[in-house]
């Protein structure tokens, strides 16, 4: 996926373009400032993406990563009860 030089938005920022990108972070030059952010998790709390469809394929990864999280979390549980179950 490439952002570069889609707008922002940051509520104490203000507007301004996505000037660099890799997996784990974006950087955005405002008017006076650059500031890089955790990428995707910035997305939501703290920057707003003008595009309507960038913005639904950064949401469609954060889901795919709780998705993933969420399923880990179920096999250490299953794992867990099974350990609990044998040690009776």
């Amino acid at each position: 996926m490439n952002l570069i030089n889609e707008k922002v938005s940051h509520k104490t920022f203000g507007t301004g373009y996505i000037v660099d990108m890799n997996d784990t972070s974006v950087e955005v030059q405002f008017e006076t400032d650059r500031k890089k952010f955790v990428f995707p998790d910035a997305f939501g709390p703290f920057l707003k993406l003008h595009n309507r469809q960038a913005a639904e394929a950064v949401q469609s990864i954060i889901q795919q990563i709780k998705d993933k999280k969420q399923q880990k979390q179920e096999e250490v549980i299953v794992q867990l009860e099974h350990k609990k179950a044998i040690n009776k």
